[in-house]
């Protein structure tokens, strides 16, 4: 009878083929985990635009929180309804409203969103809406009913170079010529303080850090461009424009 011979693999390759294949099915997992973080980034700063242009529009369609049972005072400051408070149903008040006052916090990961309103206090001429709003009106944000806006995936906002800064973003009409006008700020600015032509004509980059989402591209940001009157102005610049890095 002939020998019977049993064919398989040996060890050494058995473990090189479990090596080789443990090896591809990283690389695999590495690259399918780069892509989806690559795709969740573009997501949060396609939102973080979104959000900013949702804010001309809600101000451009005069859209608040107010019910119609409150006050507002001298002070340009609105009161809930209750024991001692006269309610002013909408279009009543002596205040008026004026826009939309955007706070990102110290974390960057987080904006709160307040209307914003006025009280005339005088009715000189000036110069321009700005002077007009500056000088002319007390103004102040609406405590009532804020919109708390969360940048996605965890992401968060910064100046170039990563550091973060508290932006200020004042969107309003004039209450004259119903001009809109957008004020800016890397830092958090009052209402009243806000108002000015240097903070109009700023502009402003909100760049959107990579470090969180763990990639190594060159980071992004919205930009608001100078005298923005608009959503149009509201754009994110291509990454070889290197706005951010």
């Amino acid at each position: 009878m002939g020998s019977k011979t049993n064919s398989g693999f040996t060890i050494i390759e058995t473990m090189l083929f479990l090596g080789v294949s443990g090896a591809l099915a990283i690389a695999i997992l590495v690259g399918v985990n780069s892509s989806i973080n690559q795709q969740r980034y573009r997501d949060a700063v396609n939102s973080l635009r979104s959000f900013i242009q949702e804010q001309y529009s809600n101000v451009e369609n005069t859209n608040n929180g107010r019910s119609g049972a409150e006050a507002c005072n001298q002070l340009a400051a609105v009161r809930p309804g209750g024991a001692g408070v006269v309610s002013e149903p909408r279009g009543t008040s002596e205040c008026v409203l004026l826009g939309k006052y955007i706070a990102f916090d110290t974390s960057g990961q987080k904006a709160v969103v307040s209307d914003v309103i006025a009280y005339e206090i005088s009715a000189n001429p000036r110069a321009n809406d700005i002077e007009d709003v500056s000088l002319n009106y007390k103004v102040q944000t609406y405590s009532i009913d804020p919109q708390t806006y969360d940048v996605a995936w965890g992401a968060r906002v910064t100046k170039k170079g990563g550091s973060v800064a508290p932006y200020t973003i004042m969107i309003i009409r004039s209450p004259r010529s119903g001009a809109l006008m957008t004020f800016t700020a890397q830092a958090r600015v009052s209402p009243q303080d806000i108002v000015s032509a240097a903070n109009n004509k700023a502009g402003l980059v909100m760049c959107v850090d990579t470090s969180v989402l763990q990639i190594s591209n060159r980071p992004l940001g919205v930009q608001i461009k100078p005298y923005n009157v608009g959503p149009s102005g509201v754009g994110v610049p291509e990454e070889q424009e290197g706005v951010c890095g």
